[in-house]
């Protein structure tokens, strides 16, 4: 584990729509455990990995890479487990947070537009598959590089980013998983083939239909 010394200014994590705003310098987080404060509310400890996975952006050409972002309740100390922490996304490309520094947040709802985008890109990109994993553990190779993959996507759905990973063979993988994210969320527009049509069904009866479209594959 590192130090950084600029603040966070805004980072999110993501699962549908609740939205976490912390502290008066107003970072975003999306939280990814709504249960972790009752109230909506809670103090938040910040830790981070380093991916290692490095882009043509200057900010990420250092050792670490693109930077892993976590958040532990301040309730659970550094002694966590349990799935306590939330695996977060920067959403302001170039800023980082201290490790160790304490976050207050409370729950909205987003309406801009691409917020909204990229919050969904969070989800398909990592949590639809990973959920929280990693977030009170160490994150291996793999997920580290889906997780870089998730936060680079994230940066330029917010027209904060149009950098390449420096390998060649990562940036193919990158374009790949940017298709497939970019599949998934085209899907969620497409309406069931059985729409509009009408079925009947006998009281007590069952029915099965089939969408051809695959719209919530």
């Amino acid at each position: 584990m590192f130090k950084t010394t600029q603040k966070i200014k805004k980072i999110f994590a993501t699962i549908l729509t609740s939205l976490i705003m912390l502290s008066s310098i107003q970072p975003i987080v999306l939280a990814a455990n709504q249960e972790l404060s009752g109230s909506g509310t809670d103090q938040f400890i910040a830790r981070q990995y380093a991916t290692k996975y490095q882009t043509t952006d200057k900010s990420t050409q250092d050792e670490y890479g693109i930077i892993a972002r976590r958040m532990i309740p301040k309730s659970k100390g550094w002694k966590f487990g349990n799935g306590d922490g939330i695996l977060v996304f920067c959403a302001e490309h170039g800023k980082s947070y201290a490790t160790g520094n304490y976050y207050n947040g409370s729950y909205y709802r987003p309406t801009d537009e691409k917020m909204l985008k990229a919050a969904k890109v969070a989800y398909f990109g990592w949590y639809q598959e990973r959920k929280n994993y990693g977030a009170d553990g160490d994150l291996d190779r793999d997920s580290l590089k889906q997780y870089a993959f998730t936060q680079q996507m994230i940066w330029e759905t917010l027209g904060q980013s149009s950098a390449s990973f420096l390998e060649s063979d990562i940036q193919e993988q990158y374009i790949d998983f940017k298709n497939n994210v970019n599949s998934k969320m085209q899907r969620m527009l497409q309406k069931p083939s059985f729409n509009s049509t009408n079925v009947k069904v006998e009281v007590g009866g069952n029915i099965t239909l089939t969408d051809n479209n695959r719209s919530f594959m």
